[in-house]
């Protein structure tokens, strides 16, 4: 997972349930994304509906309408980052992972990942992990795609869809794709044509508490219960 709102309270969350976390951050600081910039100074809101995460996570308001409460960005990155150093997850910034699998029962089965450096095109891995699953919460679903196009699925990613404020639809779209592979925030939004909620950061803690449920209880053992591509139903 990354080190967003969505990813560094999932890997919070699973610190907390006892779980060994590792954090993989391709481009610290802010993203290349219009939505969600990152720490560049931008405020974004947690809507009251929302309020037990601003609670939960001892957010500091600095404003408040009538449709919720405005919150840094840097306020809530660098409190959810050092939470999860605290607890003992590790988060390694300029790297990317690739996933490796097994086929067992006509079935792909991540096993583990490889981590390189994002300068480090094509060369060699800084070390490999093996895991028991994989969060995406980049932006464009960057593992996934890169397990799509390595199997050759032809399977195209829909891509977000449009910008509804406050909008839950991401909890929804977090979800096993693969046995090993869960989506969740931006990547869950990006997979499936979801609404970005934006500037609601909200519905994100949503779909990281979701998919810490998901990963606790493990992947499904029927096909039919993962995520089904609609340009493949």
């Amino acid at each position: 997972m990354g080190a967003g709102y969505t990813g560094l309270y999932i890997a919070s969350k699973l610190l907390e349930n006892n779980h060994k976390v590792l954090v993989i951050e391709s481009e610290p600081g802010l993203t290349h994304e219009k939505y969600y910039s990152g720490i560049n100074g931008n405020k974004v809101r947690i809507s009251k509906r929302f309020w037990h995460y601003v609670d939960d996570l001892g957010l500091n308001i600095i404003d408040e309408d009538e449709y919720g409460f405005w919150v840094r960005p840097l306020d809530v990155i660098v409190l959810l980052a050092s939470k999860v150093i605290s607890l003992g997850g590790e988060i390694i910034v300029d790297s990317i992972i690739e996933p490796t699998y097994k086929i067992m029962d006509d079935r792909i089965i991540i096993i583990g990942a490889s981590v390189r450096s994002v300068e480090d095109e094509g060369g060699l891995d800084k070390f490999y992990i093996l895991t028991r699953g994989i969060i995406d919460t980049s932006p464009s679903a960057i593992i996934v795609n890169n397990l799509i196009d390595r199997l050759k699925l032809g399977i195209p990613i829909q891509g977000a869809g449009p910008q509804i404020p406050g909008s839950d639809d991401v909890i929804g779209k977090t979800t096993w794709i693969f046995p090993g592979i869960l989506v969740a925030g931006l990547a869950a939004i990006y997979t499936n044509a979801g609404y970005i909620p934006f500037p609601d950061i909200g519905p994100l803690f949503g779909s990281g508490y979701r998919a810490v449920e998901l990963f606790v209880k493990g992947y499904p053992k029927n096909p039919e219960d993962f995520y089904s591509f609609p340009s493949i139903i």
